[in-house]
């Protein structure tokens, strides 16, 4: 149930170099595995645990699909950009110093 989930909801984790409650974790787990924050209807926490203490059943629920990968994710990155644009500009943003030609001088420093 939701109420048996508090607990582990607020739970403080460190992900990625940063803490955060378990439920940030999961719901940017599951973004980042599926594209949403949530499976459903389902709690991202409960589905989060699921997945974490059950691997096997989801892992048998997925269907396989043979081949690479990488051509959905192309679809994917088509689907969500904006298209392509020009570069940043070089070096410090306001200043008019521009950053030295590679390799940096720390490089020929002896």
């Amino acid at each position: 149930s939701r109420e048996a989930l508090e607990p582990i909801r607020h739970l403080a984790i460190q992900h990625r170099g940063r803490h955060k409650p378990f439920d940030s974790f999961a719901r940017e787990t599951l973004d980042f595995i599926t594209g949403s924050p949530r499976i459903g209807h389902d709690d991202p926490v409960a589905t989060a645990l699921s997945l974490i203490t059950a691997p096997e059943r989801w892992q048998a629920e997925v269907p396989h699909q043979e081949g690479s990968w990488w051509p959905a994710w192309q679809n994917w990155l088509v689907q969500h950009s904006s298209g392509l644009s020009a570069p940043p500009p070089m070096g410090v943003p306001g200043s008019k110093r521009r950053l030295p030609d590679a390799p940096g001088s720390y490089v020929q420093q002896e």
